[in-house]
């Protein structure tokens, strides 16, 4: 029971990494033209201004990472480090996406009248959230195969 839960909440993990690539990190609105970041770029309607392949890259490294721990359910010492890492790779990755947003921003020139943070920026913080949820299923399986051992 406690394999699936942790199963579930790494899945959870690399779903919502998955949807990072998609989700609107900032919106604003500079001299009547509106301008979205994305994880790929900044983008002014339909038009891609800027591009940045890296983050991209770094997305979808983050999105393949849970799915590989959740097959290491053999190695549960190593799921551990691992999901640990992982964590603050998240971490790193909102620290990163605020870094580009503002870098972004400064090459929009004009004044800009008003500006939100999208729904995207949460998606981080929510893969911690389920990555540690599944760091604590992991320890109580470790923890009950190894009183299960106790026992035999």
């Amino acid at each position: 029971m406690i394999q699936r839960i942790q199963s579930l909440y790494l899945f959870l993990a690399a779903v919502c990494s998955g949807v990072l690539l998609a989700a609107p990190l900032y919106n604003t609105t500079v001299e009547d033209k509106s301008y979205t970041v994305y994880l790929g770029g900044l983008i002014q309607g339909e038009e891609v201004i800027q591009s940045q392949p890296s983050l991209v890259a770094v997305g979808i490294i983050l999105m393949i990472f849970p799915l590989i721990i959740l097959f290491l359910f053999k190695k549960r010492a190593l799921q551990l480090r691992l999901t640990a890492s992982l964590m603050l790779a998240n971490t790193a990755m909102l620290l990163l996406l605020i870094a580009t947003i503002n870098k972004t921003l400064e090459k929009i020139s004009g004044t800009v009248s008003e500006g939100t943070y999208g729904w995207g920026l949460a998606l981080p913080l929510i893969g911690v959230l389920f990555i540690f949820l599944a760091n604590r299923a992991i320890r109580k399986d470790d923890a009950l195969v190894r009183s299960a051992d106790r026992l035999r």
